[in-house]
C-alpha cells in the first residue's frame, strides 16, 4: 500500500521562534481530516510539516514543450515565471540545467507526473529554490522570499556536471523557503549534499529516493558522498517513508542553531560550515564577540532547539570509511527518529551504529536530543533503542520522558517506505537498479565507477498528450469524464469532490486514490485566499456585471439561487494582462446561465451574471490595503473573505 494512503501521523513538537524554549508544543497531524483543498492538504496523502502547501493552485497552467535548457517553452522559462503557476510537461526525457537554476517565485507546482513516457529528469545542475548566494553569511537575518512549493515525481541527476567545482552542487537546494513538499522525488549523483535546506521551515520530504552521492564529484574537499542536510536556521522539517542509500554521512544530518557563525579570519573564531564555531585562540574581545554572536543568532536563525522528524524511512549501505555516519543530530536539534529500517551494506564497516551526534566536541553541542522508537538494524529491533546510538551523542531522551512533551499520540509505527513506489514513477534505469541492488543487499557507496559529467541515461520518450484548450488536462481524459475539452477550465470542480478538475487529473497521474465526489453534499468551505497576485484564470471574456446604485447594501431580488448551488467562494488580489485589481469568484452547480449573484466589496454591492457554472467579479485598479469581500446573494453561504492588496 502507498505511504500516503496508510499514514496517520499526528505527533510533532512545534518550535518557538523566540529564544525561550517552547512552552506548548503542538502536533503536526498526518494525512487524515477530510478531502479536497479545504482539508488543508497539498494532495491526498500529503504528510509532515509541508503538507498544507497549495503550490500553484488557482493560477496559470504553463506547458513545458521542449527539452531545451532555456528559451520559450523550456522548463527554465516556466519555473522562472511569476505568479501562481502549475508547470506541466508535454515532453519526456532529460532536461539540462546549467549551474544553479534559481527559482525565486513561490506559489508553484512542478507536476513531473504529467510528462508522457518515462517522465523527466533534470540533469547537470541544481534546482535552487529561494535566494541562493553562497557569499551571504548564515548569520544574516532570515528573509523568506519563496513560499508555497509542491514538487512531485521529479528527478535530479548529476548536478555538478555544468560547474567547475562540485561544492554546493546539491540535488535540490532550499534557502529561505517556507512551506514546501517534495513527493516521489528521486535524487542521484549529487556532488555536495543530495538535498540541502538552510534557513527554511515547514518542509516535507515523502516517498523520495535519494542515492549514490558521488565520490568523484569535483568537490574541493575530495570525496564527498553525502546525503540530505537540514541546517542553520531550518526547522519544522520532516522526512517520511523515503529510501536513502549508498553514501557516507548525512542520512540525514539535522543541525540546530546553538552555535555562533562568524566570518573573521582563521584563528579568531572563523565560521565553519560543517560544524560548531572553532574557538578563538585567545580570550579578550574575540571571546566576548563570540558570546554576543551566539545570543544574537539564537534569535535570528529561528528557534534555539528546532524540531525535525525522520520516520518510516529505509537507510541502506551508509557510513564513512571511519565506520561512522548515518542519521546525525547536532548543535541543539531536537529530532524524532522513529520506525526507520537501517540496513548494513557491502561497504558498511563492522561495528557501525546508524545514529550519532556531531563528531566535533564543543559547548555549542549541548541541547541536542533525540526521541527513539521502533528503529531496527538489519531487521532486528534491539531491546534498547539506545544501543543504536553512537556514544558521543549528547543526550538521548527515553520515549516515556519525551512523550510528556507531546500534545498528540505517537505516530503509527507500522508505516514504512513502500519500495515498490518510492521515488519518481515510473522508475528510470537508475532507481530500478538501486532498488534491485538493495533487494540483493548489494551496491557501492559513492558510485565510484562514475564522475560528474558522465552521460546520464534518459527516461523513455513518449508522445505528447493532446490538450487543445491548454488547461493541463488531456482532451481524451476530459471527454471520458464528461468535461468540455474545448474550454480552458482547470479550476472547475465538475464532480464536486473538493479538488479542481486539474488536481483530479494530476493526482490520478501521481497514483493517488481517487476521491469520490458528491454534488448533493453541503457546499465546501471557501478555499484559502492567497495574497500573491494571480494570473488571468480564463482567456474567455469576463461575464457581464451590473453595478448597483451607490449606497445600496441589499441583495438584488430575483437571483433564484440558494446555498445548495454554491460549491466555492473565493477572492484574491491579482495581476493579469488586463491590469491589477480584485477578483471574486463563485463556483456553482445547477445554476443556469443568466442567473445573478451579488457580491459585496467593502460594503458596495456588485451583481454578476452566472456563466458556465461560475460568476466572476473583477475590479481593476483596486486600492492597496485590506478589503472585505462577501457573498451577499445567495446569503449565508460563506464567511467574509479578507483580501490584502499591495497595489502593485
Amino acid at each position: 500500500m502507498k505511504l500516503g494512503h496508510a499514514l496517520a501521523l499526528n505527533c510533532l513538537l512545534a518550535a518557538s521562534c523566540s529564544a525561550a524554549p517552547p512552552q506548548s508544543p503542538s502536533p503536526v497531524p498526518g494525512a487524515g481530516g477530510g478531502t479536497g483543498p479545504s482539508s488543508g492538504l497539498a494532495f491526498p496523502g500529503a504528510v509532515g510539516y509541508g503538507k498544507s502547501a497549495s503550490g500553484g493552485r488557482g493560477g496559470e497552467v504553463i506547458h513545458v514543450t521542449n527539452l531545451n535548457a532555456s528559451g520559450p517553452g523550456s522548463f527554465q522559462a516556466a519555473v522562472q515565471a511569476s505568479g501562481p503557476r502549475v508547470v506541466v510537461f508535454d515532453v519526456a526525457g532529460n532536461i539540462p540545467i546549467q549551474g544553479h537554476l534559481q527559482i525565486r517565485d513561490g506559489d508553484l507546482t512542478i507536476a513531473c507526473q504529467s510528462a508522457p513516457g518515462g517522465g523527466v529528469s533534470f540533469v547537470g545542475g541544481t534546482l535552487a529554490f529561494g535566494e541562493f548566494d553562497d557569499e551571504t553569511p548564515y548569520e544574516s537575518q532570515r528573509n523568506i522570499k519563496t513560499r508555497n512549493l509542491v514538487v512531485r515525481h521529479c528527478r535530479s541527476r548529476d548536478p555538478a556536471a555544468s560547474v567547475s567545482r562540485g561544492d554546493n552542487a546539491d540535488g535540490i537546494q532550499l534557502l529561505n523557503v517556507d512551506l514546501a513538499i517534495f513527493d516521489h522525488v528521486s535524487i542521484a549523483w549529487a556532488a555536495d549534499e543530495s538535498g540541502a535546506a538552510r534557513r527554511s521551515r515547514r518542509i516535507s520530504w515523502q516517498n523520495c529516493l535519494i542515492t549514490e552521492p558521488l565520490i568523484n564529484g569535483k568537490h574541493s574537499k575530495g570525496a564527498h558522498p553525502y546525503g540530505p542536510i537540514a541546517a542553520y536556521g531550518t526547522y519544522d522539517w520532516s522526512m517520511v517513508g523515503c529510501f536513502l542509500s549508498n553514501g557516507w554521512h548525512r542520512f540525514p544530518h539535522l543541525i540546530g542553531n546553538n552555535l555562533s557563525l562568524d566570518s573573521r579570519p582563521p584563528g579568531r573564531g572563523q565560521r565553519d560550515r560543517e560544524g560548531p564555531l572553532r574557538p578563538p585562540r585567545s580570550g579578550g574581545r574575540a571571546g566576548r564577540d563570540r558570546q554576543a554572536q551566539l545570543a544574537t543568532n539564537r534569535l535570528q536563525l529561528g528557534p534555539p532547539n528546532p524540531v525535525f522528524l525522520f520516520s518510516g524511512n529505509t537507510v541502506f549501505n551508509v557510513g564513512g570509511p571511519e565506520g561512522i555516519g548515518g542519521s546525525e543530530v547536532a548543535i541543539g536539534a531536537h529530532a524524532v527518529i522513529e520506525n526507520n529500517a537501517y540496513w548494513s551494506g557491502p561497504d558498511t564497516l563492522p561495528g557501525w551504529l546508524p545514529i550519532r551526534g556531531h563528531d566535533r566536541p564543543d559547548s555549542a553541542q549541548s541541547g541536542s536530543r533525540i526521541s527513539l522508537r521502533g528503529n531496527t538494524l538489519d531487521g532486528v529491533q534491539p531491546s534498547s533503542q539506545r544501543s543504536l546510538v553512537a556514544t558521543r551523542f549528547s543526550e538521548v531522551a527515553p520515549p516515556e520522558e519525551e512523550s510528556s512533551r507531546w500534545s498528540a499520540p505517537a505516530p503509527d509505527l507500522s508505516v514504512v517506505a513502500d519500495l515498490d513506489s518510492v521515488g519518481a514513477l515510473p522508475h528510470d534505469e537508475i532507481d530500478a537498479r538501486v532498488l534491485r541492488e538493495f533487494a540483493a543487499r548489494a551496491g557501492s557507496q559513492g558510485a565510484p565507477w562514475r564522475k560528474a559529467g558522465d552521460p546520464v541515461p534518459a527516461p523513455a520518450a513518449g508522445p505528447p498528450l493532446a490538450d487543445g484548450d491548454r488547461d493541463g488536462m488531456p482532451d481524451r481524459w476530459e471527454r471520458e469524464r464528461g468535461r468540455d475539452a474545448s474550454i480552458y477550465d482547470p479550476w472547475h470542480d465538475k464532480d464536486c469532490n473538493g479538488w479542481s478538475d486539474l488536481e483530479d487529473y494530476l493526482n490520478e497521474r501521481a497514483g493517488d486514490a481517487r476521491v469520490a465526489g458528491d454534488c448533493d453534499r453541503a457546499p465546501a468551505a471557501p478555499s484559502p485566499v492567497s495574497s500573491t497576485p494571480e494570473p488571468e484564470p480564463d482567456p474567455r471574456p469576463e461575464p457581464t456585471r451590473r453595478p448597483s446604485p451607490p449606497g445600496v447594501d441589499q441583495p438584488s431580488p430575483g437571483a433564484g439561487l440558494a446555498c445548495a448551488n454554491v460549491v466555492r467562494f473565493e477572492a484574491r488580489c491579482q495581476r493579469s494582462a488586463r491590469g491589477a485589481g480584485i477578483q471574486a469568484r463563485v463556483m456553482l452547480r445547477g445554476a443556469a446561465d443568466g442567473a445573478s449573484v451579488t457580491i459585496s466589496v467593502d460594503g458596495r454591492n456588485e451583481t454578476v451574471t452566472v456563466r458556465d457554472g461560475r460568476a466572476i467579479f473583477e475590479q481593476r485598479g483596486a486600492a492597496a490595503g485590506s478589503h472585505t469581500i462577501r457573498l451577499v446573494d445567495p446569503a449565508g453561504c460563506a464567511a467574509d473573505v479578507p483580501v490584502s492588496c499591495s497595489g502593485r
